[in-house]
């Protein structure tokens, strides 16, 4: 008798084989985890998108913030004399003052209303040129300190003059005391002497 042969399985291509149920396995994983990290990536993406946003916005309020405050600076400080603005600054807060108190203009602030009444108070008091101040505050405390130390002197010359013919009255005061004194008793002697005839 032969040896009896194992009859040979036929593979059964119907049913995967485990290496393709692997490799099938780890394409779904790989997939899920691609989207996953593609869905957070950008979604970050987004949020850095609207932060950078943010931030452009907030550095353009920034800079308006800045050129108002600028020409304010500018402003009180030709009002006060004390301007120690660089010349760029300086140039350009003139050119933006039309624009500061401009209703819906490109500045505006929380103190822009008060600090527009206050600025039409200095314009009524020191006179306004259109750019600037016609004069400043620390300009009329000098002329009033001027005139104050002229108006001091003045009083003082006065006041010597006055001194001096508060002596020469006190003078002539005393020397008509003496010549009441001496007629007095020029006036008592003549009676004693027409008394002692008589």
């Amino acid at each position: 008798m032969a040896a009896l042969k194992k009859p040979v399985k036929k593979k059964d291509n119907t049913k995967p084989g485990t290496v393709l149920i692997v490799f099938l396995v780890i394409f779904v994983l790989a997939s899920i985890s691609l989207g996953v990290l593609a869905w957070f990536g950008y979604r970050e993406q987004d949020d850095l998108r609207k932060a950078a946003e943010s931030a452009r916005s907030s550095e353009k309020t920034m800079k308006i913030n800045r050129d108002y405050r600028v020409a304010l600076v500018y402003l009180l400080g030709s009002a006060t004399g004390y301007e120690k603005l660089p010349d760029g600054d300086r140039t350009f807060a003139e050119n933006e003052l039309d624009e500061i108190f401009k209703e819906g203009g490109k500045y505006k602030s929380d103190d822009s209303v008060a600090f527009a009444k206050a600025v039409e108070e200095m314009k009524k008091d020191l006179g306004w040129d259109g750019k600037k101040f016609a004069t400043s505050y620390s300009a009329r405390l000098k002329q009033a300190l001027d005139d104050l130390k002229k108006a001091e002197e003045k009083f003082a010359a006065a006041d010597e003059k006055r001194k001096e013919w508060e002596n020469k009255y006190n003078s002539y005061v005393n020397t008509i005391v003496e010549f009441d004194k001496a007629r007095s008793a020029a006036i008592a002697k003549g009676n004693a002497a027409a008394l002692a005839k008589a």
